[in-house]
């Protein structure tokens, strides 16, 4: 595992959830590489001896839904190297590639979506640490967080606040 630049793609909230952490109801986002610019995360390289396996494992994983296409593309590793890596790339042709990913329009469907794996905003907040880990930050995810941080905490406020009204005779 290498810290890499791909150049070409970018981190956005760019795919429709709907299982998992979002309903068809309740739609969340998630995380998918769409064209432009460029990002800097992990390149990992998998043991030869378990090349098969583990190659089978990620495709099953990652195409499932059918809404990635898979492409060879050069990273930069930190120590300057370039390699050919297979990435993961949104669809945009797929029925879930949402193209508008303005934090002022994610940001609320994050802090809303909610399925049986937990939480939208449990993902990006686990995203966020993730890359924290790693010394890597993405200006766009910093100003996601705070947005989806803000509603939520404005939600858990209008929650708690007592009402004016005088309870309910039963």
């Amino acid at each position: 595992m290498r810290p890499a630049t791909l150049t070409g793609w970018h981190r956005a909230f760019c795919l429709r959830l709907i299982s998992g952490r979002g309903t068809t109801a309740q739609p969340g986002r998630m995380l998918a590489l769409k064209e432009g610019g460029q990002t800097t995360g992990l390149a990992f390289r998998l043991p030869e001896q378990r090349l098969h396996e583990e190659l089978e494992l990620l495709w099953k994983r990652e195409m499932l839904t059918g809404c990635y296409i898979p492409t060879w593309s050069e990273l930069t590793l930190d120590v300057g190297d370039s390699v050919t890596e297979l990435v993961f790339v949104m669809d945009p042709c797929h029925p879930f590639f949402e193209s508008d990913t303005r934090s002022q329009i994610i940001a609320p469907l994050i802090a809303c979506a909610s399925g049986p794996l937990g939480t939208n905003a449990q993902y990006l907040f686990a995203l966020e640490q993730e890359l924290n880990n790693y010394g890597m930050q993405d200006e766009c995810m910093v100003e996601l967080v705070k947005q989806v941080r803000q509603l939520i905490q404005a939600r858990a406020a209008v929650n708690q606040t007592p009402r004016d009204e005088p309870p309910l005779a039963v």
